[in-house]
């Protein structure tokens, strides 16, 4: 399983498609993506080829560090962890946990991952 938040959860998306591109490779059971720092939109589906069960991307409106920083650092692009993926294959769900999670930091200690 992989898990990572914010830049860490950028990490993750690089590792699980450079797993993707190995016919051979180990499998991920699932990986959760909190609060990701990156962009929104692109082919996704690289993301999931060597997952079993899902990529759970868990994404909220309020967070400001994404939706002020991450967008001035990146010309306005949105990040996933704000808005969730698109667009969304089979195996990538976009968890939208904006009741929960008021700042960058609340991930954690306010969510369940599936």
């Amino acid at each position: 399983m992989l898990v990572g938040h914010s830049l860490g959860a950028r990490v993750m998306v690089v590792a699980a498609q450079a797993l993707g591109t190995k016919k051979d490779g180990p499998r991920v059971e699932a990986a959760h993506l909190v609060g990701a720092a990156i962009g929104a939109k692109s082919d996704w589906s690289p993301l999931t080829e060597r997952v079993n069960d899902a990529v759970y991307n868990y994404h909220s409106t309020n967070d400001n560090v994404l939706k002020r920083l991450y967008s001035v650092a990146m010309a306005g692009q949105k990040a996933a962890g704000l808005t969730g993926f698109t667009p969304t294959p089979p195996k990538l769900k976009n968890v939208d946990v904006s009741d929960q999670v008021r700042r960058h930091s609340d991930y954690f200690a306010n969510i369940a991952m599936e």
